[in-house]
């Protein structure tokens, strides 16, 4: 089982891109007793394990002591507004060796800040791949700093400063010590399994994964504990990881389900594509848009729909680019309001990742970033450098 982790790194200093130094970076790293506030533990012998010296896979002579990494943004998605990226290393990215054993001497920094990035550690696994959260403030810059092997733990904040007002539920699908999958947002919006016929902690798109399946009794396998949790009357974005288990469909399969106010379909028995089904106070039978394609049941597929009722847009992507809008008229339509609860992975055979859902309608570029971001093709990591 993998627990979230919080991990709230530490200060900044411009140095060198990856592949020559700059003699004119500006600043110096800070020294511990800067970075940390407080520490725990005990320090770890930086390369005793004799990982320090080596060369990294491209050859470069890995340095004793604490180092850092240049993270390089693809261009397309550099000056975007802040948000939080996914970060996923793993040994050609870092010597886990050298680093603590539960990944806290992990930090992440802007190019010319000395403020730590808020990060939250979703999974660390020394023996393959690891996924951090990371809150990139202002505009997203040309580059990041990945500061590591300090040989002692960092204070922590809060996990949902990594996620801002925006989000009104994160789920990475991991479950908690009570079963619940647990909500990585300030409101703390828990996933009950009620009659759950899936398994916990399978591979996912991002560290693991909860795969659903339809229980004997027919009852939704995961769901909100009250019907006032993400009513959403002005609008939404809903997003996922969806892996179908087989091409045969027999009954509606919903990513995410609140009745009677909004439906994000993976596809059900005559549309087997995903599809947003909306339900306003003046069109109770609700408005659809459907998807282009169906999802895949052999590679992963990001899944997000947005309402807007401004201009009454419903959009659905499919990996990060709108493939279908219907509009609403008139517009300016809110959610319809409903007293049941919100579920997850209703009647679904297949494994859900990454699901989560935000106020109001995120813009494409927003989404695109997080698809890239997610599937691992935002940054360029460079070699280890001495600090």
């Amino acid at each position: 089982m993998t627990s979230s982790v919080p991990v709230v790194l530490s200060s900044l200093a411009m140095f060198a891109v990856a592949c020559s130094i700059d003699s004119n970076a500006q600043g110096g790293p800070p020294t511990l007793a800067q970075t940390t506030g407080s520490s725990e533990g005990t320090a770890n012998d930086s390369g005793s394990d004799g990982s320090a010296g080596a060369d990294d896979a491209t050859g470069t002579p890995i340095p004793a002591g604490p180092r850092r990494r240049r993270l390089d943004l693809a261009a397309a998605f550099v000056g975007r507004p802040e948000a939080t990226l996914a970060i996923i290393v793993d040994a050609s990215r870092i010597e886990y060796a050298d680093c603590q054993p539960d990944g806290s001497d992990v930090r992440f920094f802007g190019p010319e800040t000395g403020s730590p990035y808020p990060s939250e550690l979703e999974h660390w696994d020394p023996s393959g791949t690891s996924v951090f959260w990371v809150r990139v403030e202002g505009p997203l810059p040309e580059f990041l700093w990945m500061y590591y092997a300090d040989g002692e733990r960092f204070a922590s904040v809060p996990t949902p400063t990594v996620w801002d007002d925006d989000f009104a539920a994160v789920w990475h699908m991991v479950r908690g010590d009570d079963d619940d999958i647990l909500d990585a947002t300030s409101p703390g919006i828990g996933l009950r399994p009620t009659d759950f016929a899936g398994d916990f902690d399978v591979p996912g798109q991002l560290g693991l994964a909860t795969h659903v399946e339809p229980s004997p009794g027919g009852v939704a396998p995961l769901r909100t504990s009250s019907a006032d949790e993400l009513a959403l009357p002005n609008g939404f974005t809903i997003e996922a990881w969806v892996l179908l288990d087989e091409a045969e469909v027999t009954t509606t399969e919903f990513i995410a389900h609140k009745p009677q106010a909004y439906q994000l379909r993976a596809r059900e028995t005559l549309v087997q594509r995903p599809s947003l089904v909306v339900h306003t106070p003046t069109n109770l039978g609700g408005v659809a848009v459907q998807a282009a394609g169906s999802l895949s049941t052999t590679t992963w597929t990001y899944v997000a729909a947005t309402y807007e009722p401004a201009d009454g847009a419903l959009v659905i992507f499919r990996d990060g680019a709108p493939e279908m809008t219907t509009t609403l008229a008139p517009p300016n339509a809110e959610v319809a309001s409903s007293t049941e609860l919100m579920t997850v992975g209703e009647g679904m055979r297949g494994v859900l990742d990454e699901v989560r859902v935000s106020h109001g309608a995120r813009s494409v570029d927003w989404i695109s970033l997080q698809h890239a971001s997610m599937r691992d093709a935002l940054l360029t990591f460079g070699a280890p450098e001495a600090r």
